[in-house]
């Protein structure tokens, strides 16, 4: 499934589809020209006329409102907004099976918030470096960590539209976060890959070494000089690699760590390394 396609879980981030953030908000006007003209456009597509009612009642339920036109009673309201707050927490609690009291659940949404805004760090700094000034983050985005604000943001017209934007995407991105982490929670990940290193030190690795230990080897490898790509490798020992004092430029020499098992009555090597994502890259 493409990330861009219709069924993609980031359909509300495509700017032409029927989420789009606009130059201007207005929840006051339910048959003003523009919700006239989205009607018209979106009205013959069932499928994203149920994507549209699935994230409409998502957020009435989160605002705990029953018409758009509630929204800028909200905007200007600190303590109702103060109240509803609350409750969204609770209910976001339960949508990603957080436990505990509403501290608690606040904690973890801000944990996701937190991961939300290191995806796009990630973004500027590697994926989409060459792009970094357009995809940064606004600074009332960054410090914002309440959804509900973050809900009123995107409706509310005194903020830029690309204000708004972010917003939307900080959200959508919070989702993505809580989802990854409460499936990891039910699959019982982490748990289960401890079991699996048990069975491994109990009944695979060679008894001949602790627990940990490791056989240090060395890849001496040979490199094409046009592409680099490699032509030739021979794995050496630690002593034959401390007798190596000059590389030409298309040589190179790669540390490998090895576990040792046994088969067949041989002691058979293999190099094994773990590399746990960070939340940022599972989003």
């Amino acid at each position: 499934m493409s990330v861009v396609d219709e069924k993609s879980i980031f359909i509300a981030m495509k700017q032409d589809g029927p989420f789009a953030i606009h130059p201007h908000a207005s929840c006051a006007h339910p048959f003003s020209p523009q919700n006239r003209l989205w009607v018209k456009t979106f009205q013959q597509n069932r499928q994203m006329t149920t994507k549209y009612r699935a994230v409409r009642d998502q957020l009435f339920d989160l605002l705990q409102i029953q018409r758009f036109d509630e929204i800028p009673a909200l905007i200007q309201n600190s303590a109702l907004r103060e109240q509803r707050s609350a409750q969204a927490y609770r209910l976001l609690g339960n949508l990603f099976g957080i436990s505990g009291d509403l501290a608690a659940i606040r904690s973890k949404i801000h944990e996701y918030m937190n991961t939300a805004d290191a995806v796009i760090g990630m973004l500027r700094g590697k994926v989409m470096a060459t792009y970094s000034s357009h995809i940064e983050i606004s600074n009332e985005i960054e410090t914002a960590k309440n959804p509900v604000d973050l809900l009123l943001m995107i409706f509310d017209d005194r903020y830029h539209q690309k204000i708004r934007f972010e917003a939307k995407r900080k959200l959508v991105l919070m989702g993505l976060a809580g989802s990854i982490d409460q499936r990891e929670r039910e699959t019982d990940i982490e748990n289960k890959f401890a079991t699996f290193l048990n069975f491994l030190n109990q009944y695979v690795w060679s008894p001949q070494l602790k627990i940990g230990e490791l056989d240090i080897a060395y890849l001496h490898s040979r490199h094409d000089s046009n592409d680099f790509s490699c032509s030739e490798v021979a794995v050496i020992d630690a002593e034959a690699a401390r007798h190596l004092h000059e590389f030409a430029e298309n040589e190179k020499l790669t540390l490998v760590k090895r576990r040792l098992f046994q088969a067949n009555g041989q002691e058979v090597p293999v190099y094994v390394t773990v590399r746990k994502k960070i939340p940022p890259p599972k989003c």
